[in-house]
C-alpha cells in the first residue's frame, strides 16, 4: 500500500467517524433545522418528514418565532449541506481557501458577505471551501454566532462548519495538504476582496434557498455571553426590560413590538454619493427610479409615512394618546442632524429610543433590527442588507423591510404623506441588478 493510498484510507475512516459522531449528537440533541441522515433518506421521504413535523417554534432573545423547516441546499444532485464536507467533497479536485490575507480595511458585514460569496464560488466551481482559523473570515463568524451549534458538547467550529455551513476550518495550506489530502496544485487561494466582489451566475432563487438555510442556522444560534458588549441579545434584552418596567431577566420570554431605523451616513456624505450611483444602476437595470436621498436623510416625514402605512403611527397631536411603539435608531452618527430631527418631531419624538453604549455593538444592533416589527434601512449598507435578509430567513414578511423608496415628485410624497417602495420581496435581496456588490 502506497503512502498516498494510506492517507486516503485514513481520511475516509476519519470522515466516517466524524459523521457517526454527528449522527449520534443529533439523535441525542434533536434539532428541527438539521437533517442528520439526509444522505440515507430519499428526497421524498425527507420532505415528508419535514412536512409532518410542521413549523418549529423558537424563542430568540425573548421573541417567539415560528419557522418553517428548511433544507439549506436545493434538492438537485448537489450534495446536501448537512452531510460532512469530507464526504460531500469526495470527488472534488480542488479546494479554495480564504482568510490568508488581511481584510481589516472593511467592516464585519463586508467580511460576512465575502464568506457567503466564497460559499457561492465553491458551489459554482465544485470545490471545497476552506477557511483559515483566526482569520478575518472565521473571527467575523464567531463574533456574531455561537460556537455551539446543534448541542455539540464542545465548541468546535471545524465540525460545525463541515456539518452545517458548507466549509471546513483549517490552520493553513499545509493543513489542507496533510489532513484533507489535496496537492499544492489543487489549492486555490482567494483574497477577501475577490470574494466580496464575486457574484454567482446561478439562478437567484437557488442562491436564496441556500443562503436562507445558512442564515437560519446562524441567526437561531447567536453568540450569548455575560458581557453586554458581546452578547447578540443585549439590545433586545434592554428593550424588553425597559418595556416591562425593568423586571425582566435576560432569558425570559417577552414580546413587545418596536421599530428599528438604521441610519448609515458615512464619512464625507458617502451615503448620498453611493446611493446616487446605486439608483442610477437600478434605473438602467430595472427601469425603476429609486429616490436618491430619502434612505440617507431619514427625514421625519419619511419615517412617519412608513409607520402610518403599518398602523404604527397615531397622527393626532394628542398628548393623552401618544404612540405606543418604541422606535430605535442604530446609527454610525456621521450626520449629527438626523437623530435630533427625529427627536424633535411632535408625533414620533417621545418614542425615539437611543441604545446605551454598553449594550450597542454591531451584533446586538443587528439582532435588534432582525427582530423588529418594521425595519427601515439604507440599501448601500451591508449591515442593513444583512438585517433584511436575516429577517426573511427568520420568517418576517419581506414587505416589512423598507430600503428602496420610489422616486415620485408628487405633492403627496413631497409633503411626506405617502411613499411607495420597490423590491419588497425576498428575491430582490439577492439580485445583483438591484444591490450590486451589497448583496450578501
Amino acid at each position: 500500500m502506497t503512502l498516498q493510498t494510506l492517507k486516503i484510507f485514513i481520511s475516509i475512516i476519519a470522515c466516517a467517524a466524524v459523521f457517526e459522531l454527528f449522527l449520534a449528537i443529533n439523535h441525542s440533541y434533536p434539532s428541527l433545522y438539521s437533517v442528520s441522515y439526509r444522505a440515507q433518506m430519499p428526497t421524498e421521504a425527507l420532505e415528508s418528514r419535514l412536512k409532518s413535523n410542521g413549523p418549529s417554534n423558537v424563542v430568540l432573545c425573548g421573541k417567539q418565532l415560528e419557522l418553517e423547516h428548511n433544507i439549506s441546499r436545493n434538492t438537485s444532485n448537489t450534495a446536501p449541506l448537512e452531510q460532512p464536507i469530507c464526504q460531500r467533497a469526495n470527488g472534488f479536485v480542488n479546494v479554495v481557501i480564504i482568510g490568508q490575507d488581511d481584510m481589516n480595511h472593511v467592516q464585519t458585514n463586508n467580511h460576512i458577505n465575502a464568506v457567503f460569496h466564497a460559499m457561492d464560488y465553491a458551489h459554482d466551481t465544485n470545490t471545497t471551501l476552506a477557511i483559515v482559523e483566526n482569520s478575518w473570515a472565521s473571527k467575523s463568524l464567531q463574533l456574531l454566532f455561537s460556537h455551539n451549534l446543534f448541542g455539540l458538547s464542545q465548541p468546535r467550529w471545524d465540525i460545525n462548519g463541515e456539518t452545517h455551513l458548507d466549509f471546513v476550518i483549517v490552520k493553513d495550506e499545509h493543513d489542507i495538504r496533510e489532513r484533507l489530502g489535496y496537492k499544492q496544485d489543487n489549492i486555490i487561494s482567494k483574497t477577501g476582496d475577490e470574494m466580496y466582489y464575486y457574484h454567482s451566475n446561478e439562478n437567484i432563487s437557488e442562491i436564496q434557498t441556500r443562503r436562507e438555510g445558512a442564515l437560519r442556522i446562524l441567526w437561531t444560534h447567536p453568540s450569548r455571553t455575560n458581557e453586554t458588549s458581546s452578547d447578540m441579545c443585549s439590545a433586545v434584552n434592554f428593550h424588553n426590560r425597559v418595556e416591562n418596567g425593568g423586571h425582566l431577566t435576560n432569558y425570559q420570554s417577552f414580546q413587545s413590538p418596536y421599530v428599528v431605523i438604521h441610519s448609515r451616513w458615512m464619512s464625507r456624505d458617502g451615503c448620498l454619493k453611493r446611493l446616487g450611483s446605486l439608483a442610477h444602476r437600478i434605473k438602467n437595470q430595472t427601469g425603476v427610479r429609486i429616490h436618491r436621498k430619502a434612505p440617507c436623510l431619514m427625514e421625519p416625514s419619511y419615517i412617519r409615512s412608513i409607520l402610518q402605512s403599518n398602523s404604527l403611527l397615531n397622527t393626532a397631536l394628542d398628548k393623552s394618546s401618544p404612540m405606543s411603539v418604541p422606535i430605535y435608531i442604530i446609527s454610525d452618527r456621521k450626520n449629527p442632524k438626523i437623530i435630533p430631527k427625529l427627536l424633535e418631531d411632535p408625533i414620533m419624538g417621545p418614542n425615539i429610543r437611543i441604545l446605551p453604549t454598553n449594550v450597542s455593538w454591531v451584533g446586538s444592533d443587528m439582532m435588534l433590527g432582525a427582530l423588529a416589527e418594521v425595519f427601515i434601512g439604507t440599501p448601500i449598507s451591508t449591515l442593513s442588507g444583512n438585517i433584511a435578509r436575516a429577517r426573511v430567513a427568520l420568517g418576517f414578511d419581506p414587505k416589512t423591510n423598507y430600503l428602496f423608496p420610489i422616486a415620485n415628485e408628487s405633492k403627496e410624497q413631497i409633503n411626506g404623506n405617502r411613499w411607495e417602495f420597490a423590491f419588497q420581496n425576498a428575491n430582490s435581496l439577492y439580485d445583483t441588478r438591484i444591490l450590486n456588490h451589497y448583496v450578501g
